[in-house]
């Protein structure tokens, strides 16, 4: 007995509504409070790695992987930042980074 193959459709929904919730948290996040983004972040961080483990879709998967790991490595950053606030300067190379994980998984959704 085969599983039906998970349409890319389906997978770009759970991709899509992981994104929103990312994108509301960096609009809803005050930028000098590193420590209340690092714990907003590292939850969204879960939040998508459990979403994302429902992707099975062959095309969205990798996308959907690259982007979590994104996100992984953003959370990192801002883990550092707290410890060492000089890390800051990198702050912008990080977010161009994340948002570069996201666009790839975006790209493979709006194809």
């Amino acid at each position: 007995e085969s599983v039906s193959e998970q349409s890319t459709a389906d997978a770009c929904l759970i991709v899509q509504t992981e994104f929103a919730k990312v994108s509301k948290a960096g609009t809803e996040i005050d930028p000098s409070d590193n420590e209340a983004a690092m714990v907003k972040f590292t939850e969204l961080s879960d939040s998508m790695k459990s979403a994302f483990a429902g992707v099975t879709n062959e095309e969205v998967a990798p996308a959907a992987t690259a982007a979590s790991g994104a996100l992984d490595q953003y959370v990192a950053f801002l883990q550092g930042a707290v410890a060492d606030p000089t890390q800051l300067s990198e702050l912008g190379n990080e977010i161009a980074a994340l948002q570069e994980g996201f666009a790839q998984a975006g790209a493979v959704c709006a194809g």
